[in-house]
């Protein structure tokens, strides 16, 4: 169904639980996967990183572009 669209509420899953951003990394690969189209996550550098490898490894970022620049940003440092 192409014309639904799906969003999770990414965050609600770690709560209260160790290492929260690990598992809501995680829990967005899973939804990105699964053909999620938008998530609420709290957002930060780290997040932002993962975005975008799934993004390319979905085949969803245009000659790995979006991946490049942000490793060029320094976005990919301390992993």
């Amino acid at each position: 169904y192409p014309q639904y669209h799906i969003t999770g509420g990414i965050d609600n899953g770690s709560h209260g639980l160790p290492e929260p951003e690990f598992l809501n990394i995680s829990m967005l690969a899973m939804h990105l996967g699964a053909g999620g189209d938008t998530a609420m996550i709290q957002l930060s550098p780290r997040v932002g990183a993962y975005v975008k490898a799934l993004r390319n490894l979905l085949n969803e970022d245009e000659y790995c572009m979006d991946y490049i620049d942000a490793y060029r940003e320094g976005w990919m440092n301390g992993f």
